[in-house]
């Protein structure tokens, strides 16, 4: 690959990525696989366990899968992206976990992990409501050969929102914005944006 090349693609990488983030041109199909896969199961877990047992209670465990489509910032590029997540409540609202993603499809690829904690008002007054905060920390990196390699970054993010549980038995769907900052960043540089902001849907399961 020729350096002009390189550069048209690198931009063009750059442009998605700040596509990606600051516009949210992404459509986001998000589909708890895991309900297909589950759900019976848990769901009479669920309601064998006692009736006052919070959805948000020390030990409980939320699994989510996600699959959809993006686009570049000129449409010239479409991928794929899947993902998933694990989290575990460590105290009662409080949750560490792990989201993986991959947008594959077009070149390069792009990969993500991002370590999250999120802390739920489990004693909401607004029930099924149930706000939520929380902070994360996202490593992304691109494949398809040394000429992508300058595309990873890591960054810095905040999140709130809330989240609707409409009864005990492990539906979670949640609604949010969050912030991100990129480290390190050069804001020199035009086609790196270093922050975004940009909304957030979950739909997940508990149990």
């Amino acid at each position: 690959m020729h350096d002009h090349d390189k550069y048209n693609a690198k931009s063009q990488s750059y442009a998605f990525v700040n596509a990606l983030y600051r516009f949210n041109s992404h459509i986001v199909l998000t589909i708890c696989l895991l309900l297909m896969s589950f759900s019976i199961n848990t769901l009479e877990q669920a309601q064998a366990k006692p009736k006052g047992k919070s959805l948000f209670g020390k030990g409980r465990m939320r699994f989510s899968l996600s699959a959809g489509t993006t686009n570049s910032l000129n449409g010239t590029r479409q991928y794929f992206n899947l993902g998933g997540g694990f989290g575990y409540y460590v105290l009662k609202g409080l949750e560490l976990g792990l989201q993986g993603q991959v947008l594959f499809g077009s070149e390069p690829n792009f990969y993500m992990v991002t370590p999250y904690s999120t802390f739920v008002w489990a004693k909401s007054p607004i029930k099924p409501m149930f706000p939520y905060i929380g902070a994360f920390y996202k490593n992304v990196w691109a494949g398809g050969g040394s000429a992508y390699d300058d595309l990873g970054f890591q960054s810095l993010g905040a999140r709130a929102g809330v989240y609707y549980a409409p009864d005990r038995r492990g539906l979670l769907v949640g609604v949010g914005v969050a912030y991100e900052k990129r480290l390190n960043c050069d804001a020199s540089q035009k086609e790196i944006s270093c922050d975004w902001i940009y909304p957030e849907f979950h739909v997940g399961l508990v149990f």
